[in-house]
C-alpha cells in the first residue's frame, strides 16, 4: 500500500514551515554515493530545537485519522522526523527505514513531479507539492538526482499503527 494524501493546509503553512526550517543550523553533507543534501536536521543532536515540527505535528490530525481508517487502527505513533532540502545534483540513494511500520514524505517544495520519491520495486506514484505519501517502511526508495535548478524540500516521518479498530 502506497497512500497519497493531499495535505489541505499546505498553502496556508508552506511559507511558515520553510521559514522555521531555514532557522535550523545549516548541515550540508558532502556528495557521496549514498546521499548529497543541501540542508537537513537528521545529523543534529536530538536536543536541537525543531520549531517546524512543533507546528507541523499539530497539523497532522487529519492525516492520522485518514491513516488510522486505512490501516483499521485506533492509534498512530510517530517515531521520528526530519527534513531534507535538495538543490541541483543532490540526491539520496536507495534505502529503507527500520523499526517502524510506515514512512511518510511530505512534499513541502516540489516543482517537478519527476523529483518525487522513486521505489525500487517499480511502483509509480503521482504526487504534487502539498501531498504526503505513506508507504511500508521496508520498501526501498530513493530521492533521484535533482537535475533542475529548483530546491526540493521534504519533511519525513516514520510511524506505526496499533489497536485494531474492528469489532467481531
Amino acid at each position: 500500500m502506497i497512500d497519497v494524501y493531499n495535505f489541505k493546509s499546505h498553502k496556508k503553512f508552506k511559507r511558515e514551515l520553510l521559514k522555521l526550517i531555514n532557522n535550523i543550523p545549516k548541515t550540508k553533507l558532502n556528495t557521496n554515493k549514498i546521499e548529497s543534501l543541501n540542508h537537513t536536521d537528521w545529523y543534529l543532536p536530538p536536543e536541537t530545537s525543531r520549531a517546524y515540527w512543533s507546528l507541523f505535528k499539530d497539523l497532522l490530525k487529519d492525516w492520522k485519522t485518514h491513516m488510522c481508517f486505512k490501516t483499521h487502527s485506533k492509534r498512530c505513533l510517530i517515531h521520528n522526523y526530519w527534513f531534507q532540502q535538495y538543490l541541483k545534483n543532490d540526491h539520496h540513494n536507495w534505502h529503507n527505514h527500520s523499526a517502524c511500520q510506515f514512512s511518510s514524505v511530505y512534499y513541502l517544495e516540489l516543482s517537478n513531479s519527476k523529483m518525487a520519491t522513486e521505489f525500487f520495486e517499480g511502483s509509480k506514484i503521482n504526487v504534487k507539492e502539498g501531498d504526503i505519501i505513506t508507504f511500508p517502511s521496508y520498501l526501498y526508495h530513493r530521492s533521484p538526482v535533482n537535475k533542475i535548478n529548483k530546491r526540493k524540500t521534504v519533511i519525513v516521518f516514520n510511524s506505526s499503527f496499533e489497536q485494531l479498530d474492528l469489532e467481531y
